[in-house]
């Protein structure tokens, strides 16, 4: 289950060990706060993928997106969504 609000960072992902505590290592070294994180298998065979989403507190640079995608990343977006009602 996912709640978006705010800014989300989507990202698909290789399915393997390590891969979230490397992207909280770089959200917590750039000060930067998760609100909330879903993650899922979204395919399975050679190469295993998930989708992660994670809601953050504040809006992130290309800088630290760039970070992140060296973490066995294969995609990341940033999407700032309006408030909820």
């Amino acid at each position: 289950d996912v709640d978006p609000h705010g800014y989300v960072l989507v990202i698909k992902n290789e399915d393997m060990p390590g891969v979230v505590g490397k992207l909280g290592t770089v959200l917590g070294d750039n000060h930067v706060n998760i609100a909330e994180m879903s993650l899922a298998r979204v395919q399975k065979g050679k190469k295993m993928l998930a989708l992660t989403t994670i809601n953050i507190d504040q809006e992130v640079s290309g800088k630290v997106l760039e970070k992140i995608k060296n973490a066995n990343i294969i995609d990341i977006k940033l999407v700032k969504l309006s408030k909820r009602q």
